[in-house]
């Protein structure tokens, strides 16, 4: 996202009609967003899914490669929860395998 572009500020309920009704797209919505949304939706993310718990054994363990790449990243998505921060959306980071290895906030 462009520094000088604005977070729409009916993002999070067009998010939700999206979800549950699988409307769109909107308008004053970057397309790249509208995209993503209905690729997560193509490829069977469910995002009420019940998140495991951090406490499990093998949880919360970065592999080196892992830790290498959120320390690479993480200046990046500071700056993009700099630009989406009071929208209620976090950004996050996941493996090849959709295991979140970064979170903010």
């Amino acid at each position: 996202m462009k520094g000088s572009e604005q977070v729409p500020e009916n993002l999070f309920s067009h998010w939700k009609d999206f979800v549950t009704f699988g409307k769109g797209p909107y308008t004053g919505l970057q397309r790249e967003i509208f995209e993503s949304w209905q690729r997560a939706r193509e490829t069977g993310v469910d995002p009420y899914r019940h998140i495991i718990d951090p406490g499990a054994p093998g949880i919360g363990k970065l592999t080196d490669g892992q830790a290498e790449l959120l320390t690479t990243i993480y200046p990046v998505m500071e700056a993009t929860y700099a630009a989406l921060r009071g929208s209620g959306f976090r950004v996050l980071l996941a493996d090849v395998d959709g295991w979140i290895i970064g979170s903010i906030p």
